[in-house]
């Protein structure tokens, strides 16, 4: 879907370890956020994140990024400042 001059991709992480710390994890995510994001130009636009728990599945939208590859790297580096160690327990896709 075109918005401007980039992309909105859905971006899903998964549950992949330890249910209660990954949820922790997202909320957190969730929470940093707070209904707004950061374009790949610095510029601040609005998102939306949704959960689904009977999937153990969460999706967010990050907007404005030139490809998929871009707007992963950017949920990891978000995932990455809530704790480093993510990897351990959600996967990004």
């Amino acid at each position: 879907m075109a918005l401007g001059r980039g992309i909105l991709y859905y971006l899903d992480i998964t549950l992949d370890g330890d249910a209660a710390r990954a949820r922790e994890i997202v909320q957190a995510l969730g929470e940093k956020r707070a209904g707004r994001g950061v374009s790949a130009d610095d510029r601040t636009i609005q998102y939306t994140d949704l959960e689904d728990r009977a999937v153990n599945a969460w999706k967010f939208e990050y907007l404005d990024f030139e490809d998929r590859a871009a707007a992963l790297k950017a949920l990891a580096v978000d995932l990455d400042r809530i704790d480093g160690e993510w990897r351990d327990c959600l996967s990004v896709g």
